[in-house]
């Protein structure tokens, strides 16, 4: 009824705007003012009427809040609630909802952190199959043979053997030492890895040496590798007459080849030069697990 009347008026004030004598007959001289303002007190009084039709009690508060309350929403609830005043008849009733919802919300939060404590169990259950599933994985797979040519061909490749040995060393790695099994499955993949390692890393530093060769060829940069084990890498080159140059070189290379396991690069101006340059690279033993970090 109340926006009935509220539209009401604001069709009469946009036709009494336009034709203001159509409404007011009673003055001889009427204009958009006056209009204006005999329309502004009856809008002020429909005002004044629809305040106090929808001026709400403590009954309609109540029932207010009830509705928040069957619906789960507390903090609407509990302002609805504020507006009954404490001597009102309907505080008692109000308190006893109050009560309720203190109830209902503890309960609500000690399933919540029971349900988020299932769910981190559930997590923990699948994480720990999941690494043990994958133990047992990759040590069937080594059992039935890696196929290690498909790392070799490229320095890409190669690093491709890399990533390989260092995701054998995060899975021993995340093994759990509180879980019987998952040591044991990690203690012999550990075992698998390092013979591997040791069996590998010669022939991946060999491998290195003969594609970085040919990759030096159109810089007139010759690369060997020393005999044993392949622990030494040497680069020949004119470059090389300058310490600038086997600096800048050295300082590119470290990584790489300290992630292949050489134990020392070398530098010579030319194939008989006397004078070596070489730098430690102090990397881990062959049967160390990899790891990036």
């Amino acid at each position: 009824m109340l926006t009935f009347i509220f539209l009401l008026l604001i069709i009469l004030l946009i036709v009494g705007l336009k034709e203001p004598g159509f409404f007011i007959r009673w003055h001889y001289d009427v204009n958009q003012k006056l209009f204006v303002f005999y329309w502004a007190i009856v809008f002020i009084f429909y005002l004044v009427i629809a305040g106090w039709i929808t001026k709400k009690d403590a009954k309609d508060y109540y029932a207010e809040a009830e509705t928040h309350f069957y619906k789960g929403q507390y903090y609407e609830a509990r302002n609805a609630l504020k507006n009954v005043s404490s001597d009102d008849p309907y505080r008692w009733m109000a308190d006893d909802m109050l009560t309720d919802m203190d109830s209902l919300e503890k309960v609500e939060r000690e399933e919540r952190k029971k349900a988020v404590l299932e769910k981190k169990k559930s997590d923990k259950e699948k994480e720990i199959e999941q690494l043990t599933a994958s133990l047992k994985r990759e040590i069937k797979a080594i059992d039935d043979g890696v196929n290690f040519s498909e790392y070799r061909g490229s320095v890409e490749s190669l690093q491709f053997g890399l990533v390989l040995f260092a995701t054998w060393a995060n899975l021993i790695q995340d093994a759990d030492p509180r879980i019987e099994e998952q040591v044991e499955l990690a203690s012999t993949l550990e075992q698998k890895v390092k013979r591997i390692q040791i069996q590998e890393f010669p022939k991946m530093r060999k491998e290195y040496v003969r594609i970085v060769d040919e990759l030096m060829w159109e810089h007139d940069i010759e690369v060997e590798g020393s005999a044993q084990g392949t622990r030494w890498i040497t680069f020949t080159g004119g470059t090389f007459a300058s310490n600038g140059n086997i600096k800048d070189f050295q300082t590119e290379m470290h990584e790489v080849l300290k992630n292949f396991r050489f134990l020392q690069s070398r530098y010579k101006w030319y194939e008989h030069d006397d004078e070596v340059t070489y730098y430690e690279l102090s990397p881990k033993k062959d049967s160390d697990l990899v790891d990036f970090k």
